[in-house]
């Protein structure tokens, strides 16, 4: 499949945002009900503390198959923070 080079995009934000919100829903610690998590929500909207974010950035790492450095992980506060970043990035998968 080729890449599209649109935007600063090297995946589709909708389907990477799908795919992290699926991850996301997987976590036991999280507040909300699983269909009611947006690209708008904090983790601390979605009750997750640092341990479950370190988790569910090992999971996105499995998941899309590139590692994402540690300074990058520290400034994400919104699941969007993610979907920015995965969506940008040239080594996901």
């Amino acid at each position: 499949m080729p890449r599209e080079y649109g935007d600063g995009y090297m995946q589709d934000p909708v389907v990477t945002a799908e795919r992290i919100i699926r991850l996301i829903a997987l976590h036991d610690n999280l507040r909300l009900n699983p269909s009611d998590i947006t690209v708008s929500h904090s983790f601390e909207d979605l009750g997750l503390n640092e341990l479950d974010m370190a988790e569910i950035f090992v999971m996105l790492e499995k998941e899309f198959d590139f590692e994402i450095a540690e300074e990058d992980c520290e400034g994400m506060t919104t699941v969007n923070d993610i979907v920015e970043n995965v969506a940008r990035n040239f080594y996901a998968k």
